[in-house]
């Protein structure tokens, strides 16, 4: 029986992303008391993929090295088979301490390197490093934060629609119909029963609960009913599509509400990529302030951490919204930079 022993930490792609990699028969989490609830996401989602979740049953202390050190005697002692400890989450002491027991019995050590994405090996150090190859969906990467899905439009199919205009866009024609998309947004309010406005060779027209987009140019058109329209819908599902066909994502969602405990939040594009997490966040910035910046951050905070980054993405230029976001570590991208 293979098994992997995991220090649990805050950030807990430390521990997913090695346990998904060697697909261990059991994984057993030493926790100390402020990680319990980290632990128990962790359970979940190990149980989901039929992998056997032990939680030690003595928790550690985090600045304790001979306690550690004690626990992992315990740990060895009582599981005589294939041990693996994955030294990529704990705190230093508790790394330090782990490392030297288990190696004094020359049992097989792990790292994960984010930086290069590759597991190292620190005994025996004689052995290569290895690329992981395992992927993580956006559901997954969420439940190891203690975020559950609840609701998106990934597949009802509004996004797929617009490659009717897409497919035959380069990236002058797609910069005109973003220019097009603020003139309309800005001049054609939705609740007027009749309305039309052509720019950049792109027609919006209309005409009581219908909707059609026209480009001119490659003649091809779109059409929505009202109630399956808005502008910022419209940002979105572009955003969608340019993503999932420049970056080729490991999984990527749309319109996506997430629920941890009893606190919901909502965000427009979210996509796995080796591991990490990516947020994108749509945003008028006529009415643009920094607390769209703070919510982006505090969420990215909550389920990214070093595996994780925000995006705020506009359809104008804010060199202030730009500035401030880079304090807070958010880029904020003009989505014509992205196609």
């Amino acid at each position: 029986m293979k098994t992997i022993v995991c220090l649990v930490s805050r950030q807990a792609m430390a521990n997913v992303i090695p346990v998904l990699e060697f697909k261990p028969d059991k994984v057993i989490l030493l926790i100390t008391e402020e990680e319990k609830s980290v632990a128990k996401n962790l359970k979940e989602l190990f149980v989901k993929h039929k992998i056997q979740v032990e939680i030690f049953r003595e928790k550690l202390d985090a600045y304790d090295i001979e306690k550690v050190k004690n626990i992992c005697m315990d740990v060895i002692r009582e599981n005589d088979n294939e041990l693996i400890l994955n030294l990529t989450g704990g705190t230093k002491t508790m790394a330090v301490a782990a490392y030297e027991i288990f190696r004094s019995v020359d049992k097989q050590i792990v790292y994960h390197n984010p930086a290069s994405h590759k597991i190292i090996f620190l005994n025996p150090i004689s052995k290569n490093d290895i690329d992981v190859e395992s992927k993580i969906n956006v559901e997954d990467y969420l439940l190891a934060h203690g975020y559950k899905i609840i609701s998106e439009q990934t597949k009802s199919g509004r996004a797929e629609k617009y490659n009717t205009l897409f497919k035959k866009f380069d990236k002058n024609r797609f910069s005109h119909f973003v220019d097009f998309y603020n003139i309309v947004k800005q001049e054609i309010p939705l609740g007027s029963p009749r309305a039309s406005k052509e720019y950049n060779k792109f027609q919006f027209s209309k005409n009581y609960d219908k909707i059609i987009i026209w480009d001119k140019v490659n003649n091809t058109k779109i059409d929505f009913e009202l109630s399956g329209f808005n502008y910022g819908d419209c940002l979105e599902s572009i955003l969608y599509l340019i993503l999932k066909d420049k970056i080729k994502p490991d999984d990527i969602r749309y319109s996506v509400k997430v629920k941890k405990e009893n606190i919901e939040s909502e965000i427009d594009v979210l996509l796995t990529k080796d591991c990490c997490l990516h947020l994108y966040s749509c945003k008028d910035t006529k009415k643009m302030n920094k607390q769209y910046l703070y919510e982006i951050e505090v969420l990215r905070n909550v389920t990214g951490g070093t595996f994780g980054r925000a995006y705020m993405v506009v359809t104008k230029g804010n060199d202030y919204i730009k500035s401030f976001g880079k304090q807070i570590h958010i880029d904020t991208v003009n989505i014509k930079e992205l196609f």
